[in-house]
């Protein structure tokens, strides 16, 4: 994993990139350190080996690949040497929070060395930019080091901003796919692959813990009535507002999503069957008496308790056979399975 840091820590972005097109703008070595704090709390320890101590700072590393690529504005070498004068000049920066230019002779030959700060989403700092730019007329430089500063700090900003914005937009890009990846596109709710993936870890933590849960299927009834009299834009909808409805009543805790068509599964960890119960019944009520669109609207509820040996699919029948009951004796009610 190489490059900056991002918001909580998860994402980076490849350097390489980066240098080369600071290079494009501007003929100097660009390097990377990051705070050797952050690598130990966000990088995978197989991972650590691919960071070694700066020469600049005992608490920064970094990458070693990118630091050994070979450089022809400036040698590994020469590096090393403008790192160990220029490391006392950065301890002050990095101790008080100032950042500036530190002009540097190795070898007979000038340089100018420039920390440019790297942030968190959260503001926190993580690390910096360094630009080491080799410069034959260091006196004369110095006499235009206000105009030189300016410039450096203009390219570094610029390189800074498009670190963020390549990491905001991974991050966002990940992020969206995550959300469609579990999401139902209708109703917004989870979807029948994440329902599973839910049911199945919380049937082990629930038996790990010995704790109860609980699982509720409804059926909105006569749905294909509704359909065929309104068409499927009312049924439509219909679910996105049975959807609505139904988060606002039930806890964080709970996982609420849609099965498939007019079915929903509400899986309810640390629930006993007879609280349960209780909500099944609770939310039929306020179906019952909610005013849609189309008027009124009933659920059918199938509610079922986890037994020892229980799997995912072995809790889905059993709440699926209590909602078929519930149907067949006349819908709009709810129908427990007594563990």
């Amino acid at each position: 994993m190489r490059g900056c840091i991002c918001r909580d820590g998860r994402a980076s972005y490849s350097f390489d990139v980066i240098r080369d097109f600071a290079r494009e703008l501007h003929s100097a070595r660009y390097e990377m350190i990051l705070k050797k704090s952050v690598i130990d709390e966000t990088i995978f320890k197989e991972e650590q080996s691919s960071y070694a101590t700066s020469t600049l700072s005992p608490r920064y590393v970094w990458d070693k690949y990118l630091h050994e690529i070979y450089d022809p504005i400036i040698s590994k070498s020469v590096l090393e040497g403008i790192n160990t004068l220029a490391s006392k000049e950065f301890e002050k920066f990095d101790r008080d929070g100032w950042y500036g230019i530190v002009p540097i002779v190795v070898q007979d030959r000038g340089y100018l060395v420039s920390f440019d700060p790297l942030f968190s989403f959260d503001r926190k700092e993580v690390g910096y930019i360094i630009t080491y730019m080799s410069d034959h007329h260091l006196i004369d430089l110095k006499r235009e080091f206000k105009v030189v500063m300016m410039m450096v700090s203009l390219i570094i900003a610029l390189v800074s901003i498009l670190i963020l914005y390549f990491v905001y937009r991974i991050r966002t890009q990940h992020d969206l796919l995550v959300k469609n990846a579990n999401t139902d596109q209708l109703t917004q709710i989870a979807n029948r692959a994440y329902l599973i993936l839910q049911l199945n870890y919380m049937l082990k933590t629930a038996r790990r813990n010995n704790h109860p849960l609980s699982l509720i299927f409804m059926d909105i009834d006569h749905f294909k009535l509704i359909n065929d009299t309104y068409g499927h834009r009312m049924g439509d909808g219909v679910l996105v507002e049975l959807s609505i409805f139904v988060s606002q009543c039930i806890r964080e805790s709970d996982i609420f999503g849609r099965w498939g068509g007019e079915e929903f599964v509400i899986i309810l960890p640390n629930t006993g069957l007879n609280e349960a119960i209780m909500l099944a019944e609770k939310l039929r009520m306020m179906v019952e008496s909610h005013q849609f669109d189309n008027g009124h609207v009933t659920c059918s509820f199938g509610v079922a308790q986890m037994i020892d040996d229980d799997t995912k699919e072995t809790l889905i029948n059993r709440a699926d056979r209590m909602l078929y009951v519930a149907k067949e004796d006349g819908r709009n009610r709810v129908r427990p399975k007594a563990n």
